[in-house]
């Protein structure tokens, strides 16, 4: 008769298994743990960060937009204007060594304007260089907006800003007297294809990790053209959502050549992204017509001139609302606008129109 089998072997190597198979398992459950927790917090980060200002910013060399000091400067013009865009993202992007001037590579000329809902008069806006026939005029904020998020970047990311500014959120671009950047303003209902697209592209760069400039805008069918200036792979995701308009996702790596995009249909705050650095975003208004703006700065804007008429101006800012505000257009004359908005109370948004 056979002897029993002895069971001790098998025991030991049961042993053994589960001393390997317990500490992986719970070494991907912690893995599974913290891939949630890193996608619920990129979740949370819904905006990018701050380009320029929340109020007494700090600098950051070489980058456009990041002031030497707190805001108290006047532009010569609005350089936002569907014209002037192309010249305005190349000055952006080649600051003046030492100077302290606004983004957008405007040039000083004047301590700030007085704030409130006062348009300038004939002189002042010839000091500041507005143009002399277009819809010109200001936008402020009325409330004390919220504090600004910093932005907690990767480290290939941070180590651009070192010795830096940290970049914040940038849903609310304030000047010192309450001047409003990044609103967006259009003629209503206005005919489309009056004018011929421009054939000089658009700018937006990549730099910092962040996208400068975070609100623009450009006609239907011109070129928005994407440039990386950090030694670093992004990819472009606009991510449009009117049909017709088709959504792209391109890599771009550090030094390689622009990318180019353009949109046949007409979207308000069109979205870029890039997905390797989940907090940087951009916006794109895409317009029928010329006549259209982004407020600057200091908040002063200024629209090509249109025929003459009655028209309503849309002001819209992505937190603090919108504002239709009727205008007059008459030959020979300037239609000057100034516009308040209220962040309490979107009914207390307020306009002044004068002519000259």
């Amino acid at each position: 008769m056979n002897e029993p089998l002895d069971s001790r072997p098998q025991r030991t190597v049961n042993r053994l298994r589960l001393l390997v198979l317990i500490p992986a398992a719970l070494a991907g459950v912690g893995v599974v743990f913290l891939a949630v927790q890193l996608a619920q917090h990129f979740r949370a980060m819904k905006e990018p960060p701050a380009r320029d200002y929340p109020p007494n910013p700090a600098t950051m060399p070489g980058v456009p937009g990041r002031p030497t000091a707190p805001l108290s400067v006047r532009l010569t013009a609005p350089v936002r204007s569907a014209a002037a865009q192309a010249k305005s993202r190349a000055d952006a992007v080649a600051p003046v060594p030492g100077s302290a001037a606004p983004p957008l590579g405007a040039r000083v000329v004047a301590a700030d304007s007085p704030p409130g809902l006062i348009p300038p008069a004939r002189g002042a806006l010839a000091v500041i260089g507005l143009p002399a026939r277009d819809i010109v005029g200001r936008v402020f904020l009325r409330g004390a907006p919220p504090a600004e998020k910093a932005i907690p970047m990767d480290p290939s990311c941070g180590k651009l800003h070192a010795g830096n500014a940290q970049p914040f959120t940038r849903l609310y671009v304030v000047g010192t007297n309450g001047s409003l950047a990044d609103v967006f303003i259009v003629l209503k209902d206005f005919p489309a294809g009056l004018q011929e697209v421009p054939g000089n592209p658009v700018e937006i760069r990549q730099r910092g990790c962040e996208y400068l400039p975070y609100v623009s805008a450009v006609r239907v069918g011109q070129i928005i053209r994407v440039f990386n200036d950090d030694p670093l792979m992004h990819n472009v995701h606009p991510t449009p959502i009117v049909v017709g308009n088709r959504e792209g996702n391109r890599a771009q790596m550090a030094g390689g050549a622009p990318l180019d995009f353009s949109f046949p249909k007409p979207e308000f705050f069109l979205r870029f992204r890039c997905d390797v650095h989940p907090w940087m975003f951009a916006y794109v208004s895409v317009v029928e017509h010329p006549f259209f703006a982004v407020s600057a700065a200091d908040g002063h804007f200024a629209l090509p001139e249109p025929p003459a008429g009655e028209y309503t101006l849309k002001f819209i800012h992505r937190k603090a609302g919108e504002k239709l505000v009727p205008v007059s257009v008459r030959p020979g004359k300037r239609t000057v606008v100034a516009v308040t908005l209220d962040l309490a109370d979107p009914f207390k948004h307020e306009a002044v129109v004068t002519m000259e």
